[in-house]
């Protein structure tokens, strides 16, 4: 192969091999999968490459790195660049540790804390800095705060910010001022969440059999702990549950191959839900592939369906899709 008409990836892939594994590996650590899937596959589709086209596309990279370009750093362009290949979650954890209390805007860092830890805060202000704060974060997020508020809190506020006129500067400072002591000077960007919020993402990333356990045992010290925690976990049955247009944007990003894993030996109901984001000739195909399966075993079912999980709360994290209150279950309209 030349290094004539050679995509980024497939440079990039050069490069990786010019570098050898053991240098290579450090770069592959700070990737998406995606990437490194994208990369990996371009390796191994190079087949035999000349001297000379390894050595232009060293050529070039070296070229771009001793050119006369000003490489600019900052903590934006250092936002950016881990964007590309770290979870949005991720990422911001790391710049707001880079940037320490005042770097970013206050507002900002509020969105990234938890409903339950936000409204438990703010059940104990003024109802005047309340209806303040609720009115400049993201309408979302301020409507879940409001739905967890005591109704006759959740009304005298509304009232509020409908009344609410210009507000001093000064005002809006001292309400920043306590907003950054309260959930940034005093605890880091990883320990926002609650207790419970903390066990409940621990227990997602758990295999299920151990979380099943482990659910059963804290049910048994504490009936009111596993409730709570059981409300903030986010489960293969709240991917079901989600609107139709969120259940599309995940199908989309699934690898096929594992959803007829994840739907075997699911109710009709939970099948329809997936089979409505496809095709009819992806739907028969999906449905063959499930019977070609035979028997599997429970914990391969279990694997497939958290491997779905796990897209979705990247895709929430992300912003693409939004995770609706399911504390309403009954009022819930899909």
């Amino acid at each position: 192969m030349s290094g004539v008409n050679l995509n980024g990836v497939q440079k990039a892939a050069i490069l990786m091999l010019a570098l050898g594994p053991e240098n290579c590996g450090v770069f592959f650590k700070e990737m998406h999968d995606g990437e490194v899937k994208d990369i990996s596959v371009a390796m191994s589709q190079l087949g035999r490459l000349s001297a000379e086209a390894v050595e232009s596309v060293c050529e070039e990279f070296s070229k771009a790195l001793q050119g006369n370009e000003t490489f600019v750093g900052n903590a934006d362009i250092t936002e950016n660049m881990l964007s590309k290949f770290l979870p949005s979650s991720r990422v911001t954890q790391i710049m707001d540790e880079i940037r320490g209390p005042s770097g970013r805007n206050i507002w900002e860092k509020i969105a990234h804390v938890p409903d339950a830890t936000l409204a438990n805060y703010l059940k104990s202000e003024h109802p005047q800095a309340v209806a303040i704060i609720l009115s400049k974060i993201n309408p979302s997020q301020a409507a879940r705060i409001i739905s967890i508020l005591p109704q006759n809190v959740a009304t005298s506020i509304i009232i509020r910010i409908l009344k609410t006129e210009s507000i001093q500067k000064n005002a809006i400072q001292r309400i920043e001022d306590t907003l950054r002591t309260e959930f940034v000077t005093t605890t880091s960007a990883g320990s926002m969440k609650d207790n419970h919020a903390c066990v409940a993402e621990i227990f997602n990333r758990m295999e299920r059999r151990v979380e099943t356990r482990l659910m059963t045992d804290l049910r048994d010290e504490s009936e009111a702990d596993a409730e709570r925690v059981k409300t903030l976990m986010f489960t293969f049955d709240d991917v079901v549950r989600l609107p139709q247009d969120a259940m599309m944007t995940i199908v989309a990003r699934v690898d096929k191959a594992i959803l007829p894993m994840a739907l075997k030996g699911t109710t009709d109901e939970i099948k329809s839900k997936f089979f409505k984001c496809m095709s009819e000739r992806s739907v028969r195909m999906l449905r063959d592939d499930m019977e070609a399966l035979g028997s599997v075993r429970l914990k391969d079912v279990d694997n497939a369906q958290d491997e779905i999980v796990q897209i979705a709360k990247d895709l929430i994290d992300d912003g693409q899709i939004e995770i609706p209150d399911f504390s309403n279950s009954d009022e819930m309209i899909l």
